[in-house]
């Protein structure tokens, strides 16, 4: 069976709610109002989508769909760009509520990580279409026990779009430990402005890729237990489990139909 669903009523008693799950509950799709405040239960960590300053409230507004700025601090208006769709305000983008929660605690682990580009107006810390972990342990956020993983799709706009984001997807999934929980949003579909159907699709892609990656290890894992004497101590290998989160049950069909033809047996 490659997924499972609840009963339709649960879409109206639950705030957040599991919707569906794939190849034996290695990926779960969730519908939560806050994947920072909310994230599905004993989630152990968090993709955060973010820019390449790793920079977050710093950008008080920021135009959907980009580009990014050359100002210190996006909303001062010393800058050229096209008329955005619309701008997406601090609390409305999963970065803007981390940092915010984060405080100065989050500030420091961010400002101890090195500089891979850039200057001194517009330092670079993570550059497109990769990822960085920093711990967590304040807050709402001390919850992720395996921290925070900080990825940074490309703007829509990118002629290497696809690439970029499924490297972002890659490089998020590989970091940490093998036994954790990874709660995730769509990456790319917020303030770089890419449609919801081709995230969707590039998500489904850059999971199938991941759950064949771990393939070799689970099966040597199993392989090891039963070789085993009994009683002897087992150190298994315990695959992730990933978890995407949407907030509206639009955004869920969509998603949940990418995922579903990508990770069906076959």
């Amino acid at each position: 069976i490659s997924r499972e669903r609840p009963v339709e009523h649960a879409y109206i008693t639950a705030a957040m709610h599991r919707l569906a799950r794939y190849r034996s509950g290695r990926v779960e799709l969730w519908l939560t109002p806050c994947v920072v405040t909310m994230p599905p239960p004993r989630s152990t960590a968090l993709v955060v989508p973010t820019n390449e300053r790793l920079c977050g409230t710093q950008f008080a507004h920021f135009p959907k769909g980009g580009p990014t700025p050359a100002a210190p601090r996006i909303g001062e208006r010393d800058y050229d760009r096209p008329r955005a769709e619309r701008l997406l305000y601090q609390c409305e983008s999963v970065d803007g509520i981390v940092t915010e929660f984060g405080g100065a605690a989050y500030e420091s682990a961010i400002a101890d990580l090195p500089l891979v580009g850039g200057d001194a107006d517009y330092p670079v810390r993570c550059k497109t279409g990769n990822a960085v972990r920093v711990p967590v342990a304040t807050g709402p956020l001390a919850a992720f026990g395996d921290g925070l993983i900080l990825a940074v799709p490309p703007f829509y706009a990118s002629l290497s779009w696809r690439g970029q984001l499924l490297n972002a997807y890659s490089n998020a999934f590989a970091l940490g430990p093998p036994t954790r929980r990874i709660a995730t949003p769509l990456l790319g579909a917020g303030t770089r402005g890419a449609p919801v159907a081709e995230a969707a699709a590039v998500a489904a892609e850059a999971t199938r890729d991941c759950l064949a990656a771990e393939a070799p290890a689970v099966q040597a894992s199993i392989e090891t237990l039963l070789d085993q004497d009994e009683g002897e101590s087992a150190i298994q290998y315990a695959p992730q489990t990933i978890r995407f989160c949407v907030l509206d049950d639009d955004v869920g069909e969509i998603v949940d139909s990418a995922l579903d033809e990508a990770l069906t047996w076959n």
